[in-house]
């Protein structure tokens, strides 16, 4: 199960979020929604995928310290 450690995974909830926003580029109102509201929703699309993969990248090591995950982010 996802909640064995007793804390919600930051992942998941950007998961769910990327989810949500994949919902509405599939079913657009495209009568109703202007060009500006697309480019945003492209653009929020863009930051939680890359989001998603900094934190899969810091969480793939367990072992590591949160003293030893700042250095490894200046090294990106």
């Amino acid at each position: 199960m996802f909640l064995t450690e007793d804390r919600i995974k930051p992942e998941i909830v950007v998961e769910v979020a990327v989810i949500a926003l994949c919902n509405k580029v599939i079913t657009p109102d495209l009568k109703h929604t202007d060009g500006v509201v697309l480019l945003g929703v492209a653009s929020l699309l863009v930051g939680l995928s890359v989001s998603y993969f900094v934190l899969r990248f810091l969480t793939a090591d367990n072992n590591l310290s949160a003293k030893e995950l700042i250095p490894r982010v200046w090294v990106i």
